[in-house]
């Protein structure tokens, strides 16, 4: 029953104050079911909504994580009592960060960055996308999952991950990302628009802090992508992708940009934007 109001929360984009207080209720309560219904119904409220969510939930919540691990053997059962929690982390405060961070470190993030499901995969790059900036040291420990999870198939996991190692990169330097450049001919053959803005912010972050990564860059193939149906309608991705060309021309080979450039930029300012991207499965 949470989840299915939870799902009506975020289709409908409206928060209901009582359900938002009866998962606060829930989540304190030491029940299993009752904290992961909890989370269900609270994750969404905060993706809708800013929701204010005090300490005494972060704390009950965390301690969900930490007995989740240590107590549930069923690798489905675990999965299902924390992709909740991990989308209510995703979007609380700043404030928050520390313990957020703390949880991320009792929890088998690394498995879940991995496993064969894509909306475990994507609300697990998420989670350390939102502390990225905020608590580096603990999201550079799975820089190389990350890296990985840029050809996912999984458009949000994708997305995340190349944002999660974006703000990464502007905390700690763009040096920790060298294996990207193994990543990226596969990664930037995917047409989803949502996974290929991940790749190209991460893109345009590196390029920018480090122009001399860029004799790395699959150049032919983010010149091809001016073209692309993918970024047809993606204002935000037409602009980071017109940035990395730019930077790439500066200090490399001004061919790159073309004849159709200014169009591009010219159409990147004038296009109608997209609907936003899917919002998260609690």
């Amino acid at each position: 029953a949470s989840r299915v109001l939870g799902e009506y929360q975020l289709e409908t984009r409206t928060v209901d104050d009582e359900l938002t207080a009866l998962a606060e209720r829930m989540v304190e309560v030491r029940n299993p079911f009752l904290r992961t219904g909890g989370a269900a119904l609270l994750g969404p409220a905060l993706v809708v909504s800013e929701v204010d969510v005090g300490e005494d939930v972060i704390a009950s919540l965390s301690e969900h994580i930490t007995m989740s691990e240590l107590l549930v053997e069923s690798f489905e059962r675990k999965l299902d009592n924390l992709q909740p929690v991990f989308l209510v982390f995703t979007e609380v405060d700043d404030a928050h960060s520390e313990a957020v961070a703390d949880s991320i470190e009792t929890a088998a993030i690394e498995t879940y960055l991995h496993t064969h499901h894509e909306n475990a995969r994507g609300v697990t790059a998420r989670l350390l996308r939102s502390v990225a900036a905020t608590e580096p040291e603990t999201v550079a420990q799975y820089t190389l999952d990350l890296i990985l999870r840029l050809r996912d198939d999984a458009s949000q996991a994708a997305l995340h991950a190349g944002r999660a190692l974006a703000e990464l990169a502007d905390e700690q330097g763009v040096a920790p990302l060298r294996p990207t450049t193994q990543i990226l001919p596969q990664a930037l053959e995917t047409t989803d628009p949502d996974a290929l803005t991940g790749v190209v912010e991460l893109l345009v972050t590196v390029v920018e802090a480090d122009p001399e990564w860029t004799t790395d860059l699959p150049v032919e193939r983010v010149s091809d992508l001016q073209t692309s149906d993918a970024v047809a309608d993606r204002p935000r991705l037409r602009s980071k992708l017109a940035a990395t060309l730019g930077r790439y021309a500066k200090s490399r080979d001004r061919s790159v940009i073309g004849e159709g450039f200014p169009e591009f930029v010219l159409g990147t300012v004038t296009v109608d934007p997209a609907e936003d991207a899917s919002l998260p499965n609690p």
